[in-house]
């Protein structure tokens, strides 16, 4: 019998991939390059292999036999619901007429209010987004994938994103639009072309740790 060996490099990356000589940001998983698969013989495999590979066997006999016998399989739970950032069209003046507009050419607006904590600087953040271009392409979204997270102030997200998320309470949804200055500039970033403003909708999902910040011990 032959099988199929992947490298692990082939498969699809669930964080944000930066592109060479680009700047760091959170937009698209992208698939790495990697060893093509190889037909290999089942003589060939390791004693590790071959019982993992029987295992995946056993277990998919035994979902077979679950579903011949009409019992109903648990779904799987969606925790956040990214219905919200949906959007068809491009984005005109209409759609921005209640948004409130920054000095430095931010638009926003707060779908909800929180009474909730806010992050302070070297704080990690986990966020959902969902990110357009002004013709309404959606080009990346973290919804139906696991959380995205980064820790304020590290310079690993576009300034847009430290501004934005960093006066955001946890809980809380907003839609902005960045300047390009504040997100990619002049320059050409996977599918956002250069001198893009870029429309996210961001939900704050919870905080983690601060960097740094050490358990103090009682003097004795």
């Amino acid at each position: 019998m032959l099988l199929l060996l992947c490298h692990p490099s082939a498969l699809i990356s669930r964080g944000p991939t930066l592109p060479p000589g680009t700047t760091p940001h959170l937009l698209t998983r992208s698939l790495h390059g990697g060893e093509p698969c190889q037909r290999i013989s089942r003589a060939a495999l390791s004693p590790t292999m071959l019982e993992a590979q029987s295992l995946s066997r056993r277990s998919a006999a035994a979902l077979a036999a679950l579903s011949a016998a009409g019992a109903t399989l648990p779904a799987v739970a969606t925790e956040y619901d990214g219905t919200w950032t949906k959007h068809e069209g491009p984005f005109d003046s209409a759609f921005f007429k209640d948004f409130t507009t920054t000095p430095t050419g931010f638009m926003y607006k707060k779908i909800n209010s929180p009474d909730d904590e806010k992050p302070v600087p070297f704080q990690k953040v986990f966020v959902h987004y969902t990110g357009y271009l002004m013709d309404g392409t959606k080009f990346d979204s973290s919804y139906g994938r696991e959380p995205f997270s980064f820790r304020l102030g590290k310079g690993k997200v576009i300034n847009g994103w430290e501004a934005t998320v960093g006066g955001m309470t946890v809980g809380q949804k907003v839609i902005v639009k960045i300047p390009p200055q504040y997100a990619y500039g002049d320059k050409q970033t996977g599918p956002i072309p250069p001198n893009s403003d870029l429309v996210f909708y961001i939900e704050l999902l919870k905080l983690g740790g601060i960097k740094g910040d050490k358990p103090r011990l009682p003097i004795g």
